[in-house]
């Protein structure tokens, strides 16, 4: 059993040190360049790799069959009738592969079949390809393929895990990778959602077990208190956002009046938006963070009623958080409430950590309104 155990952590070892060799964002880099790749070309190639090891690996010939059900969506056959009557109705991978392969023959499926995979095994054998493969062509059908079958938990990334903190923040910095920024978000909030079981020996009684509760982390006083004076703040921005669009957009109602018919089509919108000090240069990760903060207060045009527009002001100014977020706890122990402007930039947005957010300072939190007329 010690020997298993040992055995089973030189194994996981060597995967972790083989993922290194692949930097992360290099995978999502190459997933999000699905688009550039026709998707009949990635299942040609696809089904020729899987043909190519049949009575080789059943293992590849999984892993193949897996990237190949991305490629079958992108195809979206379902809504093509000339692609439909193309491949005669066929669905599935499996029923494409006659049609595209030259290498097909009748029976090949009864003797070389495919097989269900873990993650963690499809995530190694990408790895284990892309460290291979030279084609980028290929690279985009493996990364695309691979990372979109992969478990919907983390978006499915769970095979991240496997990646310390500072590689992930990396990734971030080098590539502003919004996926990777969601995954570090969730990872880090987890704690503050729910509790967790786990399982322990008791004391003197082998194999007995009992369950311990882990329940979420509470946040500190420091940090409330942070959160106290950021709400405050984004309320007052709330405000001055909205008050800014109603004035603008009744002036520009004002000059159509008056003739200047050049203002007939115009659209504002007003945010609130974050941006670092430029004394924190240093903090090249709550940088990039920050760029991808933006809250959208209210929007306006020139089809927008005065009345509707100052409805849907009305009911900003007295919106409160009531959903069961990680805040949640703040309403029920401090009686807090927590502004709409809150609530998406530091939890639904999916951008900062707790850390994170203790960095940023009411300063930083600014308004901006857009103007565009055409």
């Amino acid at each position: 059993m010690i020997r298993s155990r040992v055995k089973e952590l030189m194994c996981e070892n060597e995967r972790l040190r083989q993922l290194m060799d692949i930097p992360i964002s290099d995978i999502l880099r190459y997933r999000d360049m699905a688009d550039t790749v026709d998707p009949e070309d990635a299942l040609r190639i696809l089904a020729d790799r899987f043909i190519d090891n049949c009575g080789v690996s059943l293992g590849m010939r999984g892993f193949y069959d897996y990237c190949a059900g991305y490629w079958e969506e992108k195809l979206d056959l379902e809504n093509n009738s000339a692609l439909r009557d193309k491949y005669n109705n066929a669905e599935t991978f499996a029923q494409l592969l006659p049609y595209l392969s030259d290498q097909y023959y009748d029976g090949l499926l009864d003797e070389f079949d495919s097989c269900a995979m873990k993650d963690v095994e499809l995530r190694d054998i990408l790895v284990s390809q892309l460290k291979q493969e030279e084609d980028e062509t290929m690279k985009i059908i493996l990364c695309a393929g691979i990372c979109h079958s992969m478990p919907w938990g983390n978006r499915g990334l769970s095979w991240l895990n496997r990646y310390s903190n500072e590689e992930i923040e990396q990734g971030i910095i080098n590539f502003e990778n919004r996926t990777l920024i969601q995954y570090r978000h969730n990872d880090d909030f987890q704690r503050y959602r729910k509790w967790n079981h786990r399982k322990i020996k008791r004391k003197g009684l082998v194999g007995s077990r009992q369950i311990v509760e882990n329940w979420p982390d509470e946040f500190t006083e420091d940090e409330v208190a942070h959160f106290m004076v950021l709400n405050d703040r984004l309320v007052e921005l709330q405000h001055e956002v909205m008050d800014q669009v109603k004035i603008i957009t009744a002036n520009l109602r004002e000059q159509i009046a008056k003739g200047l018919h050049q203002y007939d089509t115009f659209c504002i919108g007003g945010y609130i938006i974050i941006e670092p000090y430029e004394e924190d240069d240093e903090n090249e990760l709550l940088e990039t963070l920050c760029q991808f903060a933006q809250y959208n207060v209210i929007h306006a045009n020139d089809n927008t009623p005065p009345e509707r527009l100052t409805d849907e002001i009305n009911e900003e100014r007295h919106w409160y958080a009531n959903w069961s977020g990680a805040f949640h706890q703040l309403e029920k122990s401090y009686g807090l409430r927590l502004c709409r402007s809150f609530c998406n930039l530091f939890e639904e947005d999916k951008i900062f950590t707790i850390s994170d957010i203790m960095k940023i300072k009411p300063k930083m939190l600014l308004p901006h309104v857009k103007i565009n007329i055409s």
